[in-house]
């Protein structure tokens, strides 16, 4: 496997199995990583969020499942 394609397939194993805690855009070091961490998180107590990150793991497991090279998906914080 190439580098390109174990991690895109790393990253989409970590969107179906914690996508909702955001392990995905920890993994990547991506933008808003921390911020969908927390809604996950506060989403168990509250359930509202969870519905949030619910929607933005769907989001983001299409467009790494479209792209050629995740991290032009999701570029890594400067």
């Amino acid at each position: 496997m190439t580098d390109a394609r174990t991690v895109k397939f790393l990253t989409i194993a970590l969107v179906c199995l914690g996508g909702w805690f955001g392990l995905h855009r920890l993994y990547l070091k991506a933008d808003y990583a921390v911020v969908m961490c927390i809604l996950g998180l506060s989403g168990l107590v509250l359930g509202v969020p969870l519905l949030v990150t619910l929607v933005w793991t769907l989001v983001d497991l299409v467009r790494i499942s479209n792209a050629d090279d995740v991290t032009t998906v999701l570029p890594a914080k400067a």
